[in-house]
């Protein structure tokens, strides 16, 4: 594998050799980049979301 290739991710290998139009599309495909950060922020969110409705809502202990 060249200097070039070898950090591309299989999927990103397999369309390399195929017609444009297929790397068009396999580039504007929406992926998410799944950061740990991000994980836990909607966590998090989907937590607060799913909390009843209360006149005090829980605050994220995790944070200073």
């Amino acid at each position: 594998m060249s200097q070039v290739t070898e950090y591309l991710a299989p999927p990103a290998l397999a369309v390399l050799g195929a017609p444009v139009e297929t790397r068009i599309a396999y580039l504007q495909e929406i992926r998410w980049i799944g950061y740990s950060q991000a994980k836990l922020i909607l966590q998090r969110m989907e937590d607060v979301f799913g909390h009843p409705r209360v006149p005090r809502m829980p605050i994220d202990e995790t944070s200073g």
